[in-house]
């Protein structure tokens, strides 16, 4: 298959039950395009990453993007951890993050989630957003389990991005966009990498 996109995340893929985040973004593409779910599954490939460091070498090749248009490379990655890898203050901004990205990495489109701080830009808090947009409590047993990190966090995480999927939750795909700008900005150009490749509705 020729993928017409490819998105890098920081993190790893559940062997047995696939990635759920990417699955949650190919939903929200589907909406933009008002096509049938599934349909952006099979244009936009998933390369899941062990780790920042992992993906931030990956940004920086291009081979790994397969000859791929600039406007087809994405990746999503935490924002807490970044300043590190770029040489910014342990003090800086999320928006010094951002601004820093495509000057060491040309070409490639990054999604930080949006947080309260710096420090809290990550996918543990990109979780509570979608959870609270599908109006889970605090105290729901898989997302308590999610967010401790333990030896079900992984597989945890997977069922409550899940959730968001099908046609019955577009209501909560949509709260998690206006949420979430930056992810509401990759949705948005997915869409447009997307668009001429599909099928006659």
């Amino acid at each position: 298959m020729r993928w017409v996109a490819r998105v890098l995340y920081e993190n790893h893929r559940n062997e047995e039950k696939g990635f759920n985040l990417h699955q949650l973004v190919c939903a929200m593409v589907d909406d933009e395009l008002g096509r049938s779910p599934f349909t952006t599954k099979n244009l936009v490939h998933c390369m899941t990453r062990k780790g920042v460091d992992k993906l931030l070498a990956d940004c920086a090749d291009r081979a790994v993007f397969d000859g791929l248009a600039d406007s087809a490379r994405f990746a999503v990655v935490d924002g807490d951890e970044l300043h590190r890898r770029l040489g910014l203050s342990a003090t800086c901004l999320l928006s010094e993050v951002r601004s820093a990205l495509p000057q060491k990495y040309p070409g490639v489109h990054f999604a930080i989630p949006d947080a309260p701080t710096r420090a809290q830009s990550n996918t543990e808090h990109l979780l509570r957003c979608v959870a609270g947009c599908l109006g889970l409590p605090d105290t729901d047993d898989t997302l308590v389990s999610a967010l401790r990190k333990g030896s079900n966090a992984r597989t945890d995480r997977d069922r409550v991005f899940g959730r968001a999927l099908g046609e019955a939750h577009r209501s909560a795909r949509d709260c998690v966009r206006q949420a979430q700008p930056p992810i509401d900005e990759l949705v948005r150009k997915l869409a447009a990498v997307v668009r001429p490749h599909l099928p006659a509705a």
